[in-house]
């Protein structure tokens, strides 16, 4: 009322917890974390579709997520000073620290092509809190993995799309980094996989998971790592 506006209504409480709410034309939600999850916009938006009308609009109403493989050492050199300490053992420190997801500004340069899709949502239906990726790179000429980065485009309404591709104009999501413990070399004609694990369960708030593995030409294992955000907490 301070400001003039009129038919406005505010509810202070989250969304999921309003009983018989009006029903709208338009929900809006800005939910969209740095990780495109985080911030639980699958949970949210799964209840919000109570709020509209027959035929409203959700914003958003979409959200791919893509995937590059980060064969430059910029990006983990920032992150593992552990081994730089003297002649103390931080081991410990450095898997915590590797075993985390950050923010960063991520350049095309940095990695290895111009990103996969490896999730999709369409927020008009309902959708599962787990997602999981399968991605597997073939090397054609020798690289090193030092981690993977994950960006996001999220489709406002058909025809309007909002991106943190680190091909597009930057934002202040930036993208996500996810470090290998150890650089990972990978020869011509090997390949690295990686299994990616999204838990965004309220109950969980979030939690990823990233198994990364190098194989042969006749796909022996050569290298394979397991990290997840729980071994990154400090209990």
């Amino acid at each position: 009322h301070d400001n003039g506006i009129k038919r406005c209504r505010y509810f202070g409480s989250h969304s999921t917890q309003m009983s018989n709410p009006t029903k709208t034309d338009v929900v809006v939600s800005e939910t969209l974390g740095n990780f495109a999850l985080e911030e639980n916009i699958i949970e949210t938006l799964n209840d919000a579709r109570r709020f509209l009308k027959p035929g409203g609009t959700m914003i958003p109403c979409g959200l791919k997520q893509f995937i590059a493989p980060v064969i430059a050492p910029r990006l983990y050199e920032e992150l593992n000073v552990w081994n730089k300490l003297g002649n103390l053992d931080f081991s410990f420190a450095k898997e915590l620290c590797m075993n985390n997801m950050y923010v960063k500004d991520v350049s095309p340069d940095d990695l290895l092509d111009k990103g996969t899709l490896w999730d999709e949502v369409d927020f008009t239906k309902e959708n599962t809190s787990i997602r999981t990726a399968d991605m597997k790179w073939t090397a054609e000429k020798g690289f090193t993995v030092y981690g993977f980065a994950v960006w996001w485009e999220s489709l406002l309404v058909p025809g309007v799309t909002l991106t943190t591709s680190p091909l597009a104009p930057s934002t202040h999501w930036k993208q996500i980094y996810f470090p290998v413990i150890d650089p990972l070399d990978v020869k011509t004609g090997q390949t690295v996989t990686l299994k990616l694990t999204s838990d965004s369960r309220y109950e969980v708030k979030i939690n990823v998971g990233w198994e990364t593995t190098v194989l042969d030409a006749k796909g022996k294992i050569l290298k394979n790592v397991k990290q997840n955000m729980i071994k990154g907490y400090i209990s």
